[in-house]
This record gives C-alpha cells, sequence and structure tokens, in this order.
C-alpha cells in the first residue's frame, strides 16, 4: 500500500536522522511519538543500513541483491537467477552509471537524486499530518526451520492497516516477512549487513564502452561524438 511505502520512508528517514544528532544531545531533541521506533532493534537496524557507509546482502524474490553506500557514493547490484547475469548501477560524482553484463556495455546520465536532509521534527509533523500512526510489537516469527525473534510494525491510517515482521537473531537483522492483501507471505533474507565497505565496487570495469546520455535524450561516446542507434540496438540482438 502506498502509504505504508510512506510512513517506512519517514521511520526510515528518522533513524537516519538519529545516528547524525550531534554527541550529547539531549533527549528533548527526540519526539516522543518517534522514541519506540528509533529504540527498537528495527529502528537500529534501519539507522545502520541508512548510515554513512553501509554494506548489505540480501535475497528478494530468488534475486540477490547487494547494495554499499560510502561517501556520497552508492551500489546496487543485482544478480538474477538462474545465470541470468547481472545489473549494477553506481552512483558518485554526479552522475548514475548502469553496467550491464549482456551486451557488456555502461551507460552514464546525470543524477538528479536530492541528498536526504529532514529532521526528527520533519518527519514527526509529516507523519502528523498524514493521520498515520504505529506500534512496534515484540513478537516470535518461524522461517523456515527455526524461529526468531522477532518485532512487528503495524502501520495504521484511518481504517486501514497493514504489519511487517523484522526478525532477528540477536540484535542482527536476518528476515523481513511482509504479507499482500490476499494473505501471501513475501520474504526478504537479509545476509549481511555491515558499516565495512569494499571502495573498489564503486570502480566502473576496464575496457566497457561507455554511452553517455545527454540531457536531450540521445546518446554519445565518451568523447562526445553521436552514437549510431542502429548499430547500439544491435548490440542486444546478439
Amino acid at each position: 500500500m502506498r502509504f505504508c511505502k510512506k510512513l517506512c520512508a519517514y521511520l526510515l528517514t528518522a533513524a537516519l536522522a538519529v545516528t547524525t544528532l550531534a554527541a550529547g544531545a539531549c533527549a528533548a531533541e527526540v519526539p516522543e511519538s518517534l522514541k519506540p521506533w528509533l529504540n527498537s532493534k528495527t529502528g537500529k537496524a534501519m539507522a545502520q543500513m541508512a548510515g554513512e557507509k553501509a554494506y548489505i546482502e540480501m535475497s528478494v524474490g530468488g534475486e540477490t541483491v547487494t547494495t554499499a553506500r560510502s561517501g556520497g557514493k552508492s551500489y546496487t547490484c543485482i544478480q538474477l537467477p538462474d545465470d541470468g547475469g547481472k545489473y549494477v548501477t553506481i552512483v558518485r560524482d554526479g552522475y548514475t552509471y548502469e553496467i550491464l553484463s549482456m551486451p557488456s556495455l555502461v551507460l552514464k546520465s546525470q543524477n538528479e537524486t536530492a541528498p536526504l536532509d529532514v529532521s526528527l521534527g520533519e518527519v514527526k509533523d509529516v507523519v502528523e499530518a498524514e493521520g498515520v500512526s504505529y506500534t512496534i510489537t515484540p513478537a516470535r516469527q518461524k522461517v523456515g526451520d527455526k524461529v526468531y525473534d522477532a518485532e512487528i510494525l503495524t502501520l495504521t491510517q484511518g481504517e486501514v492497516s497493514s504489519a511487517i515482521t523484522y526478525c532477528f537473531e540477536g540484535d542482527t537483522l536476518r528476515y523481513v516477512v511482509t504479507k499482500d492483501s490476499e494473505g501471501a507471505e513475501s520474504i526478504t533474507e537479509y545476509k549481511k549487513i555491515s558499516t565495512d565497505v569494499d571502495e573498489s565496487l564503486f570502480e566502473l570495469p576496464a575496457g566497457v564502452p561507455v554511452y553517455v546520455q545527454t540531457a536531450e535524450g540521445t546518446l554519445v561516446d565518451e568523447a562526445g561524438n553521436p552514437v549510431d542507434m542502429a548499430a547500439f540496438y544491435a548490440l542486444f540482438m546478439q
């Protein structure tokens, strides 16, 4: 549901904001309504993943997704199942680089994503303006053959509510379980969450041609020469 995604974004912003509070900041600076989220295992896990440096490996719907962030740069790799290749996106220096494996090439475009800069007070105001509330409830959740300590995040707007279950080993997030409107479960497995980031992830592969998308939507090579589009599309037919 759209409102659930929106509130999750607000709560993630809250988790990120609390990690950037100045040392010695008093508790009064944290809105009372956000304290349960910020003090929960789930809120702390989200704060770690939203921090300045983060490396995350997860499995979603049979696809392995790896994300990394460091020094304003970001990396996302989607490994398709059954040797279907991988799709990599790198954002750095104001540009987005889409790295394809079949065919082997890089698409470069201007990155227009604005940096996230929201205070805890602004998060509280937006949540209240949307008429959305949340609760965090301790629970136990079975995934596969194992039962995990869990927290259930319940999001409510009017008479509509939705729940997301976060499963932990100790304080480490392992699974996120959601259900659609028909009760079908979707499980995301978190294989690794770390603040150790390999900076080489943000480098472009050597020897791979780079095609640049201009503001007008056309393609040029790195030297600025127009690309023969027929030849470009033919690469995908090989």
